[in-house]
C-alpha cells in the first residue's frame, strides 16, 4: 500500500514538475526518495511512471482518428522546414524535435485532448512520444505511417524502403539470452532531475543517432546486440542471424535489462518500427546505446509473414495545404465533417493502432 501510494504520488509530483522547467523539490519528496531507495532509473520509472507498462505502447494514433478530432488536438510536425512547407495538415505547428519540451511548456496543454506528432513514417515521432511520456505527458501520440498516413503523396519513403532484399539471410536458430550484467550507472542527483535531462539529451539526438538501416546491420550484425520484439512464433519464422527474442512488455522490467550489454550497440526490431522506437527512447534515457532498426522488419524480409503494409487502406487522402503558413480558413471549414475510418490492416485499440509489435 505504502508502494502504491508512493507511486500516486509521484505520478501526480511528474506532471506538475514537468511543465515547469524551473520546479523546486521539497523536502517531504526528497524524504519519499530516501525511503523507498530506487538505486536505478529504470526503478524509479517502473515506480514512478510506468509508461511502458500501459495499453498504449507505442503511442500511436492512426490519421482518420486525428482528423476527426482535428479541432481539439495538438498537432506539431517535426519535419524539417522545408518538408513542412511542401504540404502539412492545416493548423499543424513546426517544431523541431530538440525543441519540443521548450515549445509546450510555453502553452497550455491542457486545453488539447491529444498532443499528435507527425514526422516522415512515423518512426521518429514515436521515439519522441514515448521520452515526452515519460516527463508526464500521457496525452502525447505519434501519427501511424507519418505524413504518408494522412496523405499518399507522401508515401515514396514506404515505396523506397519496404523490401524482402535480406530474406535469405534470415535465421531460425534460437538464441539463448547472455549471462546477466549490471544496470548502467545513475550519476548523483534527484532522479527526477537525472530523468529530465536524460529526455532533454534523447531528444536532442539526430534521427541517425538513434535509427539503423537493414544494410547497416547485415553488413556486420556481429557488432550489434539484437533484439527481436515480435511475437514468438514470427521470431522461429525467420529473424536477423544472432537476434533474441523478448518482448517489450517484458524487456523494459529491471530484471530483463539486466541481461543488455553496457559495452555493445543494442539494434532493436519490430513490425514496422514503431515498438523499437519507443523502446530505443525508453533505452537511451536508461543510459544504453540503442538504435531501431528504419521500417522494421518489413525492411528486410517483407512479405514473409503476409503481413505486407496495404498501401490502399494504411494511407489516406486527406487534404493538405503548403507554404509556411499554419492555418488556412478554407480548409478548416471542412474539419468538422464527419470522417468515415478505412479498413486498416492493423489492430485498433481505443485511439492508437498496434503498429508495432502486436
Amino acid at each position: 500500500m505504502k508502494k502504491l501510494s508512493f507511486a500516486i504520488f509521484l505520478s501526480i509530483f511528474f506532471v506538475i514538475a514537468c511543465n515547469n522547467p524551473q520546479t523546486h523539490y521539497t523536502q517531504n519528496v526528497n524524504d519519499l526518495l530516501g525511503k523507498y531507495k530506487m538505486p536505478t532509473l529504470a526503478g524509479f520509472i517502473e515506480q514512478a511512471n510506468p509508461v511502458v507498462l500501459e495499453d498504449d505502447f507505442p503511442p500511436i494514433i492512426i490519421a482518420p482518428l486525428v482528423k476527426e478530432d482535428l479541432n481539439s488536438d495538438l498537432v506539431i510536425d517535426i519535419r524539417s522546414k522545408d518538408d513542412y512547407e511542401s504540404g502539412h495538415i492545416n493548423g499543424a505547428y513546426n517544431v523541431p524535435a530538440a525543441d519540443l519540451i521548450n515549445f509546450l511548456n510555453n502553452i497550455n496543454v491542457s486545453t488539447y485532448q491529444n498532443i499528435v506528432l507527425v514526422c516522415y513514417s512515423g518512426q521518429t515521432a514515436t521515439y519522441n512520444a514515448e521520452l515526452l511520456r515519460m516527463l508526464g505527458y500521457k496525452n502525447v501520440f505519434s501519427m501511424a505511417y507519418g505524413m504518408a498516413g494522412w496523405n499518399r503523396d507522401f508515401s515514396d519513403i514506404f515505396k523506397r524502403n519496404i523490401s524482402a532484399k535480406y530474406i535469405n539471410q534470415i535465421s531460425r536458430v534460437d538464441v539463448p539470452l547472455p549471462e546477466k550484467s549490471s544496470l548502467p550507472d545513475l550519476e548523483i542527483g534527484l532522479p527526477l532531475d537525472v530523468l529530465r535531462n536524460r529526455v532533454v539529451e534523447a531528444m536532442s539526438l539526430k534521427p541517425s543517432e538513434y535509427l539503423v538501416s537493414a544494410d547497416q546491420v547485415f553488413a556486420g550484425p556481429e557488432k550489434y546486440f539484437i533484439i527481436d520484439l515480435r511475437r514468438p512464433e514470427h521470431y522461429k519464422i525467420g529473424h536477423i542471424p544472432g537476434a533474441v527474442n523478448i518482448r517489450p512488455n517484458e524487456l523494459l522490467l529491471s530484471e530483463k535489462l539486466e541481461y543488455l550489454p553496457k559495452n555493445k550497440p543494442i539494434v532493436l526490431y519490430c513490425y514496422h518500427g514503431y515498438t523499437s522506437a519507443a523502446t530505443t527512447a525508453y533505452l537511451r534515457v536508461l543510459g544504453y546505446e540503442a538504435y531501431s532498426l528504419k521500417f522494421g522488419y518489413h525492411s528486410f524480409m517483407d512479405g514473409i509473414l503476409n503481413k505486407r503494409i496495404d498501401f490502399n487502406t494504411a494511407f489516406n487522402d486527406f487534404p493538405f495545404i503548403t507554404g509556411d503558413k499554419r492555418v488556412d480558413i478554407r480548409v478548416s471549414q471542412t474539419q468538422t465533417q464527419q470522417v468515415k475510418k478505412p479498413a486498416i490492416t492493423v489492430p485498433v485499440k481505443k485511439k492508437q493502432v498496434g503498429g508495432g509489435c502486436e
